[in-house]
């Protein structure tokens, strides 16, 4: 599930953006159990899930990809 969520938060056409988003799923799991609690890790990358669902709906490394018509 992580690993998906990674790929989201990157871009899903995008390996190096997966893979960045991998890299950011990691760091922000290791540091939200190391500072906040392990109890809510899973919690807050979730919600860093939706905020980039809702703000950048391609991930954060993805093209623009549209057809003029």
């Amino acid at each position: 599930m992580k690993g998906f969520v990674g790929m989201v938060i990157g871009g899903m056409h995008s390996i190096p953006g997966a893979v960045a988003g991998a890299l950011i799923v990691g760091l922000l799991e290791t540091f939200s159990g190391a500072y906040i609690s392990t109890f809510y890790s899973d919690a807050i990358m979730f919600t860093v899930l939706i905020l980039v669902l809702f703000l950048k709906p391609n991930g954060i490394f993805a093209r623009a990809s549209g057809e003029r018509v």
